[in-house]
């Protein structure tokens, strides 16, 4: 009796060990697959070599980006390749890429991906066609060099630490398409010095402009639906808050001892 069991166990081991290595060959012939789905398209004049691949909409996305240029430079991210539309950057496409100053973003990209720029540490610009509608999580985070972005008018949200840590950047221009501001999405934002939030943004997360030590002034929406903890830096002294007179953001002045302004008014002194 233990041989018979001896010999079934075997078995069963026998089995589920060619089981797992059919799984593993399977996988290794898909990750072979997707390699091989990857082409490359170099700019003859630019030097500059992208990777693409066919995405979820039977068009183009850059997945990865190398240039024959070391030094820091403009990139036009490619609008057709082969007459097929280039409708997506890809996550991480352009992460940590030094020799790129400058992104330019085609009218026919729809999305960017997550951290797709991040810790491109020369980037200093970026200009945005309208057509972008989705932005990644993390898409700019520690673009440190960071100074000018031109947002697509079609965005509605900026995710968490869309832009954190882009110490650079001094100004940020919102369309009243924005309705939503991530959590630390310009965290450590450190060369802000004053926003300006449209009506259109409902809510905004934890965090959204702590560490945004040169902010002075933010002109707020009267209402909102959601505000997370710590938006601003608590207790910043000279920091003043501008919106309605019965608005949330004279409640929110209140709880973390900033000044808070009646739009068109006078400021007046809170207490934590």
């Amino acid at each position: 009796m233990k041989k018979f069991f001896a010999i079934i166990l075997a078995a069963l081991m026998l089995l589920t060990f060619a089981s797992c290595k059919k799984i593993e060959e399977e996988e290794g012939n898909n990750q072979v697959t997707l390699e091989n789905d990857a082409e490359i398209y170099e700019d003859a004049e630019t030097g500059d070599i992208f990777t693409y691949a066919v995405n979820e909409l039977g068009t183009y996305e850059i997945v990865d980006f190398e240039s024959k240029k070391n030094e820091p430079h403009k990139v036009e991210v490619p609008a057709d390749i082969e007459n097929i539309e280039v409708t997506g950057i890809a996550a991480d496409a352009f992460k940590v890429k030094n020799n790129v100053s400058e992104v330019v973003i085609p009218d026919s990209i729809l999305y960017i991906g997550d951290y797709a720029f991040f810790g491109c540490s020369y980037l200093k610009k970026v200009v945005m066609s309208d057509s972008v509608e989705t932005l990644g999580i993390g898409a700019f985070d520690s673009c440190v060099a960071l100074e000018s972005v031109t947002l697509s008018a079609k965005i509605k949200v900026i995710p968490e630490f869309a832009f954190r840590d882009c110490a650079a950047l001094a100004a940020v221009t919102f369309s009243a398409s924005v309705e939503e501001i991530g959590a630390a999405a310009f965290r450590d934002c450190v060369a802000i010095k004053e926003l300006v939030i449209p009506d259109s943004v409902k809510v905004i997360g934890d965090c959204a402009f702590y560490g945004c030590t040169a902010l002075e002034k933010a002109t707020l929406p009267e209402e909102i639906e959601s505000c997370g903890k710590f938006v601003f830096t608590a207790g910043k002294e000279d920091f003043k808050m501008v919106s309605g007179a019965e608005s949330w953001a004279k409640a929110y002045a209140e709880e973390y001892g900033h000044i808070f302004e009646v739009a068109g008014g006078e400021s007046e002194a809170t207490t934590a």
